[in-house]
């Protein structure tokens, strides 16, 4: 295969995988969707990466930053969060350390300078603890 033939195949399938992502992507509503929800007990994110589809912590602003919580010494910034059931927050842990994010009965370890992303339960209140004491409230309509 001449040089000009394997150049026009690698394209053709960068072109295809392009792609496969823009329908994906265009498929969950412009949000890559189901990031970091699975076990709630992994620890997730360090610094700059947050799950397994590499999405660094600018990313995750720019998709959650509207439904993020973000602990600081435990405390949880803004103290009260609205939001719709299934929506995914962010839990962004600016600590040195890691915390246990609580959320109802659901634990989220998160490690130090890290996030974890997470749905939000079935309508209600939630009181939103870390490491054991009260941070936050999330609402969900």
């Amino acid at each position: 295969m001449k040089s000009n033939e394997k150049n026009l195949a690698i394209a053709a399938i960068l072109i295809a995988l392009l792609a496969v992502l823009i329908a994906f992507i265009a498929l969950n509503g412009g949000k890559i969707q189901g990031v970091g929800t699975g076990n709630p007990q992994t620890v997730v994110g360090s610094k700059t990466t947050g799950a397994t589809l590499g999405l660094t912590y600018n990313d995750a602003i720019d998709l959650y930053g509207n439904y993020r919580i973000q602990f600081t010494g435990c405390h949880g910034a803004p103290g009260i969060l609205n939001v719709a059931a299934g929506v995914t927050i962010m839990l962004d842990n600016r600590d040195a350390q890691s915390h246990t994010i609580k959320i109802g009965s659901t634990s989220y370890a998160v490690g130090a300078y890290g996030f974890r992303l997470a749905k939000s339960p079935s309508k209600g209140t939630y009181n939103i603890t870390c490491d054991g004491g009260g941070a936050a409230t999330l609402n969900v309509k």
